[in-house]
């Protein structure tokens, strides 16, 4: 069914490239896309947390990690989990109301912030220029994807990196249950509508993960220029 989906990252080139295919003003200087699904003329459509860009997010990202290496007892294991995107479909019921949809994913960013804590809410993403005709693998049939959003979260707990907490069942649950009861609540419709998500094996997903190998790549180059 429609919920939120948690990846997780733990090198800071990866994360840093998955902002980087997020941004909306990224996504317009980029000449060309491995996804091609992106459709440039619509990016201007994207939301983006007060507008905060690339650079802005990077900086928010480096600050709040070495706060946080900066603590006693800080989590420096070499395989700690830096940031969990969160991937979130709209509900199906407001598909054709954009300025609803703009309204809903601001509540959504709200739930998140109370719940993991706003200072480790680095960005979210709502991606308009990403609708486009699919096979449901499920169901065989021709489907329309959703508008949908990616919100970055460090997963701090007490002070401390946390990633085992941070998506752990219980807090899945609570945040797809809180998320379910505002939308019924103040939007009278459902969240969680009974329909599947595309497959991560599908041409739509490896391509968005060809793309992020690119922007990886890109981000790896340029900070061995600013070391030599």
């Amino acid at each position: 069914m429609a919920s939120v989906n948690y990846v997780k990252m733990k090198t800071k080139q990866k994360i840093k490239a998955y902002f980087a295919h997020c941004d909306k003003n990224v996504r317009v200087e980029t000449e060309y896309h491995k996804n091609e699904d992106i459709n440039r003329d619509l990016t201007y459509r994207n939301k983006q947390f007060k507008g905060r860009d690339y650079k802005t997010t990077c900086q928010l990202f480096d600050e709040r990690i070495a706060y946080l290496d900066s603590l006693p007892n800080a989590n420096k294991r070499s395989d700690r989990v830096l940031l969990f995107g969160l991937d979130i479909p709209c509900p199906g019921g407001m598909v054709d109301d954009e300025e609803t949809i703009d309204k809903w994913y601001f509540d959504v960013l709200n739930i998140v912030g109370n719940m993991y804590g706003k200072k480790n809410v680095m960005n979210m993403y709502v991606h308009k220029d990403e609708i486009h005709d699919y096979i449901n693998t499920r169901t065989g049939e021709e489907t329309t994807s959703r508008i949908h959003a990616h919100i970055y979260v460090v997963p701090e707990h007490e002070g401390k990196l946390n990633g085992k907490w941070f998506s752990s069942r219980g807090n899945m649950k609570k945040l797809n249950n809180a998320i379910q009861k505002m939308t019924e609540d103040k939007y009278h419709t459902k969240f969680m509508d009974g329909s599947q998500m595309k497959s991560k094996d599908t041409v739509e997903e490896l391509k968005r993960q060809s793309e992020i190998l690119k922007y990886e790549q890109n981000i790896k180059v340029l900070e061995q220029r600013k070391q030599e």
